[in-house]
């Protein structure tokens, strides 16, 4: 699995307000995620911290494809119910 705590999203430019906004926002997540299970947890973390396709996650994790997306999708909706996300 990712380490969620080593990704950086600061840069310098950034304002000092907005920084801590971002920081707080990245806190948010992380313990969303915390509570999402094993398998939910890696497929996003494939998704959206590697960058990967839902075949390409399929592919290196050997899940079926429909598998993956459905993880995905439940997972999301854990963290929108999580981090009080209104769609």
């Amino acid at each position: 699995m990712t380490d969620l705590s080593q990704i950086q999203t600061l840069s310098s430019s950034v304002d000092p307000i907005e920084e801590v906004m971002i920081l707080e926002r990245r806190d948010r997540v992380l313990s969303a995620m915390k509570l999402l299970p094993n398998e939910q947890r890696l497929v996003i973390e494939l998704a959206y911290y590697q960058g990967l396709t839902h075949s390409q996650i399929s592919e290196q994790t050997g899940i079926s494809l429909g598998t993956v997306k459905t993880r995905i999708r439940l997972g999301l909706n854990k963290l929108k119910s999580a981090l009080g996300v209104e769609v």
